[in-house]
């Protein structure tokens, strides 16, 4: 969202805007709009000159002054945006038109002509504080200062936890690893036993085969 969002000036005995600019060009017809009830309401008012006046809408805050050539300022910000850099852009187009002979009777065309580069500028400047307020800079550069160490903070954080989490992980696998060294000597010493056991039945089955041939023999030559 823009700071500035409408900047504009017009001669106090006319309803015209004479021209605009801004950094919400979409929105350009409803400033516009919402600028004319503002210079309607700021007529009603009496503003005197060099007098300010700030009226706040739905859209913002909207800064006015009249000059001493019946030229009235508007100029529509965000409504957090410091008030002393809201007429300030005022006063630097104010002391741009002072430049002309005689610029409260020149027609819109001319007036227009004059203002419009300046007003753009002014716009696009104003827009950044980081431009024209150095205690704003400074602390826009603390908060970039303070949002990185926070980022490098969280990213030790969720590397400290990625290797815990490894670490858990080997743990894990390294437990696994014992548990199967152990089941597998725990089934070799089992798989020991049973041939033990299938060898020593073999030889009790070969002996009495032997003994059933052989005892019959023996008992047959003795007698």
């Amino acid at each position: 969202m823009s700071n500035i969002k409408f900047f504009s000036f017009a001669k106090v005995t006319s309803d015209k805007l004479i021209y605009n600019a801004g950094n919400e060009k979409s929105m350009d017809e409803t400033y516009k709009a919402e600028a004319i009830k503002v210079m309607r309401e700021i007529k009603n008012i009496g503003l005197n000159f060099d007098e300010r006046q700030k009226i706040n809408t739905g859209s913002g805050s909207w800064f006015c002054k009249i000059d001493s050539k019946n030229i009235l300022y508007l100029v529509l910000c965000t409504s957090s945006y410091p008030e002393r850099h809201a007429y300030g852009m005022i006063q630097q187009l104010q002391n741009h038109l002072e430049k002309l002979a005689d610029y409260g009777n020149e027609d819109d065309t001319s007036l227009k002509f004059h203002a419009k580069s300046t007003m753009n500028d002014l716009s696009t400047k104003y827009n950044d504080l980081r431009k024209v307020d150095k205690i704003y800079e400074v602390n826009q550069n603390l908060q970039d200062v303070q949002q990185q160490m926070e980022k490098n903070v969280r990213n030790m954080i969720e590397n400290q936890t990625n290797l815990e989490n490894l670490d858990t992980r080997s743990q894990s696998m390294k437990m696994t690893s014992q548990q199967l060294l152990s089941n597998s000597k725990e089934l070799e010493s089992i798989m020991k036993w049973r041939n033990f056991k299938l060898n020593l039945i073999i030889c009790f089955v070969i002996l009495g085969v032997l003994a059933y041939i052989l005892v019959p023999i023996i008992m047959k030559y003795a007698n």
